[in-house]
């Protein structure tokens, strides 16, 4: 066996070469992380500016805009957590009543099982609607 000249397929080996997917990979998560240092500078420093004046954040413009911004984003990323959770209980509740799988338990089987997971689905997609409307 020879080894690879470059050292392991790593990010932090300067000697291993990316691939064009790796790299659009790589561009695109140093942009998500600076519009998220900016948007959590913007916020730090409304806040602080608040906190300078002795009064609550909301008393301010900024700082209620910059809090308004972030709860939508909370929000947001809350819901899309429950979405992605209902649709793997829709998935498996798919599965388990196609027999889509050799891996569930005979007794998984039953319509009652089935029933629960696709009402877990439900419930999920529910409380995501209630936390952000889609």
């Amino acid at each position: 066996m020879t080894a690879n000249p470059a050292g392991p397929p790593c990010g932090n080996n300067p000697n291993y070469r990316m691939s064009d997917g790796d790299r659009a990979a790589v561009e695109s998560f140093r942009a998500y992380l600076t519009v998220r240092a900016d948007r959590r500078e913007r916020y730090a420093a409304a806040i602080a500016a608040a906190d300078d004046l002795g009064a609550p954040a909301v008393c301010y413009p900024e700082a209620a805009a910059a809090m308004a911004v972030a709860d939508a984003e909370q929000r947001a990323a809350r819901a899309d957590v429950l979405r992605e959770a209902a649709d793997v209980a829709d998935r498996l509740a798919h599965e388990m009543r196609h027999g889509e799988s050799d891996e569930w338990p005979e007794e998984w089987s039953s319509r009652e099982v089935r029933d629960a997971v696709r009402s877990v689905g439900e419930k999920l997609r529910g409380l995501a609607d209630e936390v952000q409307p889609s």
